[in-house]
């Protein structure tokens, strides 16, 4: 015979069960995912995934209710008045440990029947094994809910976001006079698409991570009609700075044939000048000068965006230009940079004679003539010219060694007879 203690422990524990299955039920029920989830009956992946797990949930109050009811059959038996009778206890015991739990009513098909079958069944269980049953229909819908609603709270918030950039960026490219910008609409496209999914199909998104991919589409288009923007703002002011630029590109022009012409003149077998372009370049028949004029003539009559495009090749000639002049003018110079660089030294090597008493020194006076007369007439031979200077420099070198005092010995080192 069970014990009433029995009971009433089992009882008890049931009854504790019950009330947390309830109060969890309860706020799944109210969780706004999973009245989501029940009201779209999701699609692909996401029902593919969770579909069986949300359908789960009205077999799961179901189960509750025969837990109920089951649960307040055993406190009426419990609490009826009068002696404890054995067969009370049975009825009790029968309740809390046997099969005593309807779960499942169907029809046997035919083909299943032996000849004493019947054509229904009853399927029972016991409330332990209720509880097991009911756990597992919970947790895989319980696991779908966080799940979804994970990506929904990362995902959500950027598709707004991404929505109310893109309704002003598409209001901007009016402005400019972009009708259906191709890569806009692109945007358009993946949000609506990204926004379908969220709603019928959110796993198909791919997780959190798909969030990255909408930002960064965002980011490149917003980054674009800035730069539009930008372009058609500063039209005007880069227009206005092409007289400058032209002047800058007729000086380099001017200063490289310069150089060339003088390194020509001054310099005998100079190697490594560059052939500096005609003026025409600049100012003749399609040169740079006329270019600019076709640009600004066009002003009255082609779009903004056909403007910006012409000026931005015209800016972008003119740049390669200037560095090939810029190139020109230093390699042109280079020859006279190094003519001037051995006249200097030729002036430093003697200064430094004078120093060390070699001004009346025949042979280096004679060295520093003929240095002195090939960089000082033209045209200079930079090789003869270096080879003079290099030599004046060794000899100086070698008479400042030859005249300069030992330095004392130190007594207290090793004597060193090299």
């Amino acid at each position: 015979m069970v014990e009433l203690s029995q009971i009433d422990d089992a009882l008890a524990r049931f009854a504790d069960a019950e009330r947390r299955i309830t109060a969890n039920l309860v706020e799944l029920d109210d969780h706004p995912t999973y009245t989501l989830l029940k009201a779209s009956a999701p699609s692909g992946e996401t029902g593919r995934r969770f579909g069986a797990a949300l359908a789960a949930g009205g077999e799961l109050w179901q189960l509750h209710s025969s837990l109920r009811e089951t649960l307040d059959r055993v406190r009426e038996l419990r609490e009826t008045e009068g002696r404890m009778t054995a067969e009370r206890r049975t009825q009790m015991a029968d309740l809390l440990w046997g099969p005593s739990v309807l779960v499942a009513v169907g029809q046997t098909p035919l083909e299943q029947r032996d000849l004493l079958g019947a054509s229904s069944f009853e399927q029972r269980c016991t409330l332990e094994q209720l509880l097991g049953r009911m756990r597992l229909l919970y947790e895989p819908l319980r696991d779908a809910v966080a799940h979804v609603d994970a990506l929904w709270r990362e995902m959500l918030p950027r598709a707004e976001a991404a929505t109310s950039t893109l309704n002003r960026l598409e209001r901007e490219a009016a402005q400019l006079g972009l009708v259906g910008d191709a890569q806009l609409s692109a945007l358009r496209r993946h949000l609506d698409d990204v926004q379908r999914a969220l709603a019928d199909d959110p796993l198909s998104l791919g997780g959190p991570s798909a969030a990255d991919g909408l930002d960064e589409m965002v980011r490149a288009a917003a980054d674009r009609i800035s730069a539009l923007r930008h372009g058609h703002d500063a039209l005007d002011s880069d227009l206005a700075t092409t007289e400058s630029t032209l002047a800058e590109l007729r000086s380099l022009r001017a200063s490289a044939a310069a150089a060339h012409s003088e390194a020509t003149a001054k310099i005998t077998g100079v190697s490594g000048l560059v052939r500096v372009p005609s003026p025409d370049a600049i100012d003749g028949l399609g040169g740079l000068a006329d270019q600019l004029d076709a640009v600004r003539d066009s002003t009255a009559s082609t779009p903004w965006q056909a403007r910006r495009r012409q000026l931005d090749a015209w800016l972008e000639t003119a740049r390669r230009f200037r560095d090939q002049l810029s190139r020109a003018v230093t390699a042109n110079q280079a020859p006279l940079a190094r003519r001037d660089e051995l006249r200097g030294l030729l002036t430093a090597y003697r200064a430094k004679a004078a120093m060390v008493g070699r001004a009346e020194d025949l042979a280096l006076g004679d060295l520093a003539d003929r240095a002195h007369n090939e960089l000082y007439t033209s045209p200079t031979d930079l090789e003869v010219a270096r080879d003079l200077v290099e030599e004046m420099g060794a000899a100086l070198l070698a008479r400042a060694a030859a005249t300069s005092p030992r330095p004392a010995s130190d007594p207290s080192r090793p004597w060193d007879p090299s």
